[in-house]
């Protein structure tokens, strides 16, 4: 039943993220929650149904599209919200609603939620877990959540494509190396990186939010 499980695994992920943002004490609850696979089953649940989904009809058109439908929509309005209208078109109707030192104060109090500095481009190409990955460190404040969205993007574009031309056989293999692969990835980030001198938190980040962290769940 994938209902229920993506109902676990969604509690899971709003109870972890609602206790950190709400700043609750670490307590067993909440180390319990850590442990749980949340996001993992998220990754698992949507490469054997894209999978199942691409081998019933292997029609390219119809695949991509139902993705778009799906989620590009409402991902697009999330984007638009945080990068464009709050940063600029709220603080000139905030001028107007409100007293300037009161719209001065909610804006710098909206702006530290949707902090993303540099990176801004890559949250509209589904690369925001790149720079995560990359610097150790989660950007854009509310869209930091967008990473697992990322990599599942980006697992969308490739993946029926490896499905389309490898035989079944060929395609046990593809699977096996890629197990492989993740393991060997995720173990050798958590060796190399601290002996680069990156803090504990950093090489946690790196390695959870790196694409090749996941291709075996996915």
């Amino acid at each position: 039943n994938f209902d229920l499980l993506r109902l676990v695994a969604a509690s899971q992920v709003a109870l972890l993220h609602g206790s950190d943002h709400l700043a609750v004490d670490p307590n067993a609850v909440t180390r319990a929650l850590a442990y749980l696979p949340g996001v993992p089953a998220f990754f698992f649940i949507s490469g054997f149904l894209i999978s199942a989904s691409w081998e019933r009809n292997p029609d390219a058109r119809n695949f991509f599209l139902n993705r778009f439908l799906r989620i590009f929509p409402l991902y697009y309005l999330v984007i638009f919200t945080c990068l464009v209208f709050i940063p600029h078109v709220l603080p000139a109707a905030l001028s107007l609603a409100v007293p300037a030192e009161t719209a001065t104060k909610m804006q710098a109090k909206i702006d530290k939620y949707v902090e993303v500095s540099e990176y801004k481009y890559w949250f509209w190409f589904y690369l925001c877990n790149v720079p995560m990955a990359v610097y150790g460190q989660r950007i854009g404040g509310v869209l930091s959540v967008c990473w697992s969205l990322a990599i599942e993007e980006q697992f969308y574009l490739v993946w029926p494509l490896v499905v389309r031309f490898a035989s079944r056989r060929m395609l046990m293999r593809v699977c096996a190396g890629l197990f492989a692969f993740a393991l060997v990835w995720r173990t050798a980030l958590e060796t190399l990186l601290p002996r680069l001198g990156w803090g504990p938190g950093s090489v946690f980040i790196s390695t959870y939010v790196s694409t090749f962290s996941h291709v075996d769940a996915l």
